[in-house]
């Protein structure tokens, strides 16, 4: 235990286990309590030669044979992402294509990489599936002590895959030790029957995401493991938007006084009243909203006058009631939020928009600077919300941040290094010209990092809409061209840092992302530091000083042969 709390970050600890042999035995079980099991076409021997370990253990046990490393015995968490060996995302040259063929914001933001089907499939490929049935089952039966299932299934991982692992989750040798069960569920569209679900009576987190409609909610509400379950004390039910074929779900339904930690998304919930305890802790509302009112007021004012103090808030604001002052008053009434999570306000209203942006930073966020851990702020448009000059100082005081989510006004941003590829110049407030007044808010970010936020894990920086384009006409005229113009620049701003302070380590330490996507920022080498202006000023100078004093020297020097002979 004290060494996962000198030492969270699994990074860390991977490379402190390969510098002895003393320390890779004590990092053993801290590395090897969490897998991943992720196989597609572009990634088949991690995942495959994982079960075969897995399974020549068990092997061994059976015939007395020493088992050295021990992996069933570690591993308490198991991440299955794909298991789809015929399948793989599709390549970065068709997905950028993709991109340029988009006209809305929304659309840039929602897409994704699609998946491939490798036709006909390759040896390899084959010989991954054979091995995939041959060693799954048994793999997953071996691990005795897993406790907690991460699990994203979609219909390319096949009907068999699905039906294999609900069986050895259900088996007496898995079911009474797992706590946890996280569940992404994504069937065809013809498949509207009840979601399968593993008999897990220890339950004490349960989460499930992805394609519900009203059917298989009711039937997920009564299940036992939910409605007569004394230990479970987190409940997650999201509805993924994206299948737009699916009706909206209403939600009426009474959450179990047990339930510490609520995560209801893209749902309809006909009460606030149903789903509010003294109890809760941590409160998830996603894009969620009522149903017989716009207003989110009467949620906020119930837990302002009931004094629950949430240690985790996320909301998303997409209604045009002006209900924010509401949640503004309620946060302001007490300190010790951990997370803190706001997705909008979607509709730009004007003045208030800003007004509540700064009532925001000026007493709501130094009144939890303390106890933040994460913080994301995700507003629509351009604004007061976003991170500028008149805000960054208040960031600042959250030293305790391990995450931080955060939009970013484009004016002082590095030019785009690809005009060409966007008509939307004349749009930039800046005209892609950035000038002195506005100084580069990616590099002051950065630098607040580097300098203030010593325990931060993850940065994530996005852009926003301009209001100017906030329009339907507009935006799906310009939209998806002014940001994907405004991504190529933070790009640009963050090459632009790692280059003028080439020194600074805060890409070696912080997992830094433009909106969703990981960046990976290497300084420039010596030579091409050395290129400049400024490092050639300085090194045009070090240079006159060095001959300047080299001729001193020889002066001296000759001075002292004409004394001496």
């Amino acid at each position: 235990m004290l060494i996962e709390v000198q030492v969270p970050r699994l990074e860390d600890r991977k490379s402190l286990r390969r510098t002895c042999r003393l320390l890779g035995e004590a990092f053993k079980p801290h590395v090897l309590a969490e897998i991943t099991l992720n196989i597609h076409g572009n990634n088949l021997d991690p995942g495959i030669s994982l079960l075969q370990a897995l399974v020549h253990e068990q092997e061994a046990l059976k015939t007395g044979s020493v088992v050295i490393s021990g992996l069933f015995k570690h591993i308490r968490t198991l991440y299955i992402d794909s298991l789809s060996p015929a399948y793989c995302p599709e390549s970065d040259a068709d997905f950028e294509g993709k991109r340029s063929a988009l006209r809305y914001t929304y659309e840039v933001e929602n897409q994704v990489k699609s998946w491939v089907k490798a036709e006909p499939p390759s040896q390899e490929v084959c010989i991954a599936e054979r091995k995939l049935h041959s060693l799954l089952k048994p793999a997953l039966e071996s691990l005795s002590c897993l406790t907690a299932i991460h699990w994203r299934w979609h219909r390319r991982d096949s009907q068999w895959s699905l039906n294999t692992i609900i069986e050895c989750l259900g088996s007496d040798e898995l079911r009474w030790n797992i706590t946890e069960f996280t569940f992404g569920y994504y069937p065809s569209n013809d498949m509207d029957g009840p979601i399968p679900i593993p008999n897990l009576p220890k339950l004490h987190v349960f989460s499930i995401t992805g394609v519900l409609y009203k059917g298989n909610l009711g039937q997920l509400v009564q299940h036992p493991m939910i409605s007569n379950n004394p230990g479970l004390t987190t409940l997650c039910l999201s509805k993924d938007h994206r299948p737009e074929y699916y009706p909206v779900i209403p939600f009426d339904s009474r959450i179990p006084t047990t339930i510490l930690d609520l995560r209801l998304k893209g749902l309809i919930l006909a009460g606030v009243e149903k789903i509010v305890s003294s109890h809760l802790t941590t409160l998830d509302l996603g894009n969620s909203r009522l149903e017989r009112s716009n207003s989110w007021g009467p949620l906020w004012d119930m837990l302002f006058f009931q004094q629950i103090h949430l240690l985790n808030l996320a909301f998303c604001h997409q209604t045009r009631s002006d209900d924010m002052g509401n949640l503004l008053r309620y946060l302001r009434s007490y300190s010790g939020l951990e997370s803190f999570s706001l997705k909008g306000p979607w509709w730009h209203q004007g003045s208030s928009y800003d007004v509540h942006a700064v009532n925001f930073y000026d007493f709501v966020l130094p009144q939890h600077a303390e106890s933040l851990v994460n913080l994301e702020l995700k507003p629509e448009f351009e604004s007061r919300w976003c991170l500028g000059v008149e805000n960054i100082n208040v960031v600042r005081q959250c030293k305790r941040l391990r995450s931080l989510w955060i939009k970013i006004n484009h004016e002082g941003l590095e030019p785009d290094p690809f005009p060409e590829l966007s008509s939307v110049g004349t749009f930039y407030k800046d005209e892609n010209i950035p000038g002195d007044s506005s100084p580069n808010l990616v590099h002051l970010l950065l630098e607040m990092v580097s300098s203030d936020l010593h325990e931060i894990e993850k940065l994530t920086v996005e852009p926003a809409r301009r209001p100017a384009l906030a329009h339907d006409h507009s935006d799906m005229m310009f939209g998806a061209a002014f940001r994907l113009g405004i991504i190529r620049r933070l790009r640009a701003s963050m090459e632009s840092f790692a280059s003028l302070y080439p020194s600074n380590k805060v890409f070696r330490w912080v997992r830094v992302y433009i909106a969703g996507e990981r960046v990976k920022v290497v300084p420039r080498t010596r030579d091409s530091v050395d290129e400049i202006p400024e490092r050639v000023e300085q090194k045009n100078l070090r240079k006159k000083i060095r001959s300047k004093y080299a001729a001193l020297v020889l002066k001296k020097v000759s001075e002292v042969k004409k004394i001496l002979f």
